[in-house]
């Protein structure tokens, strides 16, 4: 039974690679050795970011005797890693999962299905910690090398060290559940939450090179306080510079620790997974009922669809809060900047374009219509059935995009306008191109999600972040932007600014009004279809 339960969890957790979503068939060959490629990138990219990190520690802390201290130190970053990229994930697979019910009315014991659910975040966690782990492994033994014995803990501790992970990870992600639910709008509560972790942990890495000077110029210092305060990862330390008492103690420590949060998830597990948690009550008072177009209804519809789900809004519309909070720091900073500027004058003269460009980039980020379609899932054929045309249906989710993201695009570039000293003429450019840019990024996403739809999930994580639409309208909207990025480069000394962004705006409207015919024409012939 468990093992048909792993077969389960393992299916869905990969079932973007290998499974198209229109049609619940097998991807092709090509496809899937594709998506494998994008995988090894990502990770390859993480996995630089954490060996560099682990060679500016290694040399000076294993130099003067303290190799506990760099694992120790590693093995902490792995922690923040896991529980960062798992706390959420565990949040939606363990508690909130759509088919805890269904399972749970079948002949199944609880404490397998907790199990098996468990197994496969304990997989994730270790996906995300080996991240650390290996390059922190490879640049200790290019410098020192590692024994026979040495390789052998590194090992158990690479599988114990999830274990601690995962528990932090149900504890927090029981403490967002509870949090959230008492509230009114629980979503919103919900992309708060995941907001400052993101924001929490990109102010950490942005001060990562500050932390690692401090790490070595106070190195028996951090030491002490690692490990008085964080004594399994201080055993941990120890181990992986070779103690095997010390691997023992670690790993009593961590299993004990799992095994109280194991043994306190499965005794109240049932409870969890259906429970109704009570949510703050909304008392009704009578109202007369309003009547909208058609075209509202739809945007209702598409606005209320995507406020009731955190995973949506935090993945979907992260660029407007970037943009705001990048707006607001260079508004704020733009003194610090002016005497770099003024050194370049070249990059002071280009700085327009160039926030128009970094305003592209990021909000080429939200891809609210990508996943638009494939988020109606089985629920599909009630919006085929309405009395109201595809393109109705495809122009909602279009609207909902712009203004997610067109609003905050121009109203930042308002702002950068306004605080740079921008020309009259070239302000309405700049605003005229945030908004057709955006609309074509719109577009796009929802061009790709028609001919990429995925509407066989069974977690609505899998149509978010997980389907070959969200990935290939994200990337094509950067490949747009760094084209427009490398236009300038060639025709900058041929065109003045003020003609060159004419051009791009020129080319992004024809593009857009060719992505839109395609949807009214093609598209909701399609949508029709599926």
């Amino acid at each position: 039974m468990l093992k048909a339960l792993m077969r389960k969890q393992f299916s869905e957790t990969v079932s973007f690679m290998f499974m198209s979503g229109k049609a619940g068939k097998r991807r092709s060959v090509g496809g899937m050795i594709g998506y494998g490629f994008l995988m090894l990138y990502v990770l390859a990219c993480f996995g630089f970011i954490f060996f560099a990190s682990a060679g500016a520690l290694c040399k000076p802390l294993v130099s003067t005797g303290l190799d506990w201290l760099y694992f120790a130190l590693m093995g902490i970053m792995a922690t923040a890693m896991g529980v960062i990229g798992s706390v959420f994930t565990t949040q939606s697979k363990l508690y909130e999962a759509k088919d805890n019910e269904l399972l749970l009315s079948m002949p199944i014991p609880s404490r397998l299905i907790l199990l098996s659910r468990l197994l496969g975040l304990f997989g994730q966690a270790l996906v995300f910690e080996l991240l650390v782990l290996l390059p922190a492994a490879a640049v200790y033994i290019v410098n020192f090398g590692m024994g026979l014995s040495q390789i052998i803990i590194y090992i158990l501790i690479c599988l114990l060290l999830p274990l601690f992970t995962l528990g932090l990870s149900c504890i927090l992600g029981w403490l967002t559940v509870l949090a959230s639910s008492r509230m009114r709008n629980k979503s919103l509560v919900s992309m708060i939450l995941s907001i400052g972790f993101l924001c929490l942990y990109f102010y950490a890495y942005s001060k990562i090179n500050t932390y690692l000077q401090l790490i070595l110029v106070n190195s028996e210092a951090v030491g002490a306080t690692v490990k008085k305060a964080l004594y399994p990862l201080y055993q941990m330390g120890m181990a992986a510079a070779g103690s095997w008492a010390s691997l023992l103690i670690f790993a009593a420590l961590v299993l004990v620790f799992f095994a109280l949060i194991y043994l306190l998830l499965s005794v109240s597990f049932i409870r969890i997974a259906t429970g109704k948690r009570g949510a703050a009550k909304i008392k009704y008072s009578e109202k007369p009922m309003k009547r909208s177009s058609q075209g509202a209804a739809l945007l209702k519809k598409e606005a209320l669809r995507f406020w009731s789900s955190p995973t949506y809004m935090m993945n979907c519309s992260l660029g407007s809060i970037m943009m705001l909070i990048g707006t607001v720091v260079l508004v704020v900073k733009l003194d610090d900047f002016r005497p770099i500027l003024a050194q370049i004058p070249a990059l002071d003269a280009a700085l327009p374009l160039l926030a128009a460009g970094a305003i592209a980039l990021i909000g080429s980020m939200n891809v609210v219509t990508a996943p638009s379609i494939s988020l109606e899932g089985k629920t599909l054929w009630l919006t085929q059935s309405l009395p109201v045309s595809g393109w109705q249906v495809l122009k909602s989710k279009l609207t909902l995009h712009m203004l997610i993201t067109a609003v905050p695009a121009f109203v930042c570039m308002l702002v950068l306008a306004v605080v740079l000293k921008v020309d009259p003429v070239s302000t309405l450019l700049l605003l005229v191109f945030s908004v057709i840019y955006v609309l074509l990024c719109a577009a796009l996403g929802l061009m790709i999600n028609l001919k990429l739809p995925n509407l066989n999930w069974t977690n609505e994580t899998v149509a978010v972040k997980q389907s070959a639409s969200v990935i290939v309208a994200m990337l094509a909207n950067w490949g747009i932007a760094f084209l427009l990025i490398i236009g300038y480069i060639f025709l900058g000394d041929k065109l003045s600014q003020g003609l060159f962004l004419l051009l791009c705006t020129l080319l992004s409207a024809a593009a857009s009004a060719l992505a839109l015919l395609w949807l009214k024409k093609r598209g909701q012939k399609i949508l029709a279809h599926l």
